[in-house]
């Protein structure tokens, strides 16, 4: 099973980042599908089924404790950063409201991750909602125009109230996401 660990971003959220969609139709973007916009905590790979009891249980100890808090996205940016000036190969919307309490709840699960016997993550923890990549071989035009026109404009805002465990199954036309368990703050 290829694994990861995401907060799930609401619908009415959604709807607002897929204008992003339309008002930048460059087919260099491989854009994400829509229901598949998320935040994404830990990517944890192919994961052997023996392992999610062990992680489950430390995901219920961090996450009963943890408050709901608000979270939300307003902006774009590419990766790699503009400051590298390198071709952006990923685009994706800021988290905004809640950045602090989201880097302190990825921070946690990274750690009972790595207990559990998941890798460690290399990059450090940037809160963000993927909406598209770079096909390979493309050059995506315009990019820094369209970070500017959406500077500081809001997404919009919702409750973080759980952590889901999903599965992703690649296939010809992308990724399917399917929950595989949830673990509510609180």
């Amino acid at each position: 099973m290829r694994l990861f660990l995401a907060i799930e971003i609401p619908d009415s959220v959604r709807d607002h980042l897929t204008v992003v969609q339309h008002e930048l139709a460059d087919e260099a973007w491989r854009w994400a599908k829509r229901d598949n916009i998320h935040l994404t905590l830990k990517f944890l790979g192919e994961t052997d089924p023996n392992q999610i009891l062990p992680l489950s249980e430390a995901l219920e100890a961090i996450t009963t404790r943890r408050h709901i808090f608000e979270l939300s996205l307003s902006g774009l940016n590419h990766l790699p950063p503009p400051e590298k000036n390198q071709q952006p190969k990923v685009l994706y919307a800021e988290v905004d409201r809640g950045r602090r309490e989201l880097a302190t709840l990825a921070e946690e699960v990274e750690e009972a991750a790595v207990e559990t016997g998941f890798r460690e993550e290399r990059h450090r923890f940037r809160g963000h909602a993927t909406l598209a990549r770079v096909r390979r071989g493309k050059r995506p035009q315009g990019t820094a125009l369209l970070l500017d026109r959406w500077a500081g404009r809001s997404f919009g805002s919702w409750l973080c109230e759980e952590v889901v465990l999903m599965e992703s199954v690649l296939g010809r036309y992308g990724p399917t996401y399917t929950t595989v368990a949830r673990f509510p703050l609180g």
